[in-house]
């Protein structure tokens, strides 16, 4: 068995905990003597800090409170912190270095905003009994120059900073609002119910998406279809709530999106007021790992089964989200809850269309000789390109380029059915708006088709 890639958890464990103690092992700064270029706070004692409290004339007070290992938002229902959100305002404040000192004048501080009254940002970090550690006062920036006043709380000197300084000052900049993530290319399907009309997408190992059981007489808008299935690649939502708080929402979509990896996520939507609202879930249903499982198991199924563990482990943390209730934007609650009639257009008896043809040494009636897939669909690329600068041309283009019979007319192949193409070509083609042309180019065994819809 290879230890190494089994236990990746304990490996990254034992590496966060030596950053954490090499961060906390900075000690409180009492005196600052000024040289340029020197950080206004060399020292912060990590470890100590119990509470970060960060204040603006505009915004309401943050409060990050310490809770075992993490921080949570003491003011907004104890959610908890981003730990690359608070990492990033320690460094922002160990990071403000003095260019110059300006006043000593306790009289100018109202006027330099670095009073503790007129402080554009106020950050006081303090202990477990509430003692402040250290007070940065940000104030107002140098005007016709380079820089902010800034002073620390125990020291009535002003400086000029080298940088202008913005310290993230609401508390919806310290939580991860992208809450979902996955990659994309492990999705297996994804299968929505609205006011009781559900329908399931799914993607086939060449990547294609097939709306499953598709009603008689009509055909699949593809974009459509692609942007509910893509939907979740980009979860972020715009506030939360606890779930108690939200009791009278009424949640009437449920939107599942399944992995490979037995990995799935479970969002329901509800509306209220014109805006949106998320409960969100997560399940673990692959094979279960067992230590009888990896004897004798290659080093390739050992990753394997380190991902499906991590998958486990996914599904088990995100079980910290089910007692909120997340605002999403309006947008992407439309993609995740979009009705199975706007997936679909009524299927015509016939259309008309034009194409321009890219076939290669072994597609279906094709005459053509030493010229090989790849070589087909980067020429068809190209072509595509051209026609999209000049859909104008698109008749001479198809003469010009087209391995089709139906190059000499432009392209021209008339009217015909749906049953009467390549399902691929006909999916493309009846999905177009009338002199529209396809914006990718559409395979089929023929070889690389561009389609414009005539009529």
């Amino acid at each position: 068995m290879n230890d190494k890639n089994f236990y990746i958890h304990s490996i990254i464990a034992v590496v966060a905990i030596v950053i954490a103690v090499s961060i906390g092992s900075i000690s409180p700064q009492t005196n600052f003597s000024f040289n340029k270029g020197k950080p206004l706070l060399n020292d912060i004692d990590t470890d100590a800090i119990n509470k970060v409290i960060i204040k603006t004339p505009t915004n309401e007070d943050v409060h990050l409170l310490r809770n075992g290992k993490k921080f949570t938002i003491e003011n907004k229902h104890n959610y908890e912190v981003s730990d690359t959100q608070y990492n990033a305002l320690i460094n922002k404040v160990l990071d403000i270095t003095c260019d110059r000192e300006f006043a000593t004048d306790t009289s100018k501080h109202n006027t330099l905003g670095v009073s503790i009254e007129s402080a554009t940002t106020l950050i006081r970090f303090l202990d477990s009994s509430d003692k402040e550690i250290s007070v940065i006062i940000i104030g107002n920036k140098v005007e016709n120059g380079q820089g902010t006043y800034v002073r620390l709380g125990s020291n009535e000197q002003v400086y000029v900073s080298k940088d202008s300084i913005f310290i993230d000052n609401q508390a919806l900049d310290y939580v991860d609002k992208n809450i979902i993530s996955f990659d994309s290319a492990d999705v297996l399907k994804v299968s929505t119910s609205t006011d009781g009309q559900s329908y399931t997408i799914n993607k086939s190992k060449e990547g294609a998406l097939e709306l499953v059981n598709l009603p008689s007489g009509k055909y699949p808008k593809e974009d459509e279809i692609k942007k509910v299935f893509e939907a979740l690649n980009s979860f972020a939502f715009i506030d939360y709530q606890l779930a108690s708080d939200t009791l009278d929402l009424v949640h009437n979509t449920t939107y599942h999106l399944h992995l490979n990896s037995g990995l799935s996520y479970q969002i329901t939507i509800a509306k209220k007021d014109e805006k949106y609202f998320a409960k969100v879930g997560a399940e673990y249903s692959g094979e279960q790992v067992t230590v009888q499982s990896l004897k004798g198991a290659s080093d390739e199924e050992l990753k394997k089964k380190d991902i499906m563990l991590q998958n486990r482990d996914k599904a088990e943390e995100f079980k910290r989200h089910e007692g909120w209730v997340y605002e999403i934007s309006s947008d992407l609650a439309k993609k995740l809850s979009t009705p199975l009639n706007d997936l679909l257009n009524d299927k015509p008896e016939k259309i008309s269309a034009s194409h321009i043809l890219i076939s290669y040494e072994g597609s279906e009636r094709s005459e053509v000789k030493g010229v090989t897939k790849e070589q087909a669909k980067e020429k068809a690329e190209n072509v595509l390109s051209q026609v999209l600068t000049t859909p104008e041309n698109f008749a001479e283009l198809a003469k010009e380029h087209s391995d089709g019979p139906s190059k000499d007319k432009g392209g021209d192949l008339g009217e015909f059915k749906f049953e009467g193409m390549a399902e691929a070509f006909s999916k493309a083609a009846f999905d177009l708006k009338v002199n529209e042309i396809t914006q990718s180019i559409v395979e089929t065994p023929f070889g690389f088709h561009i389609i414009k819809r005539t009529k």
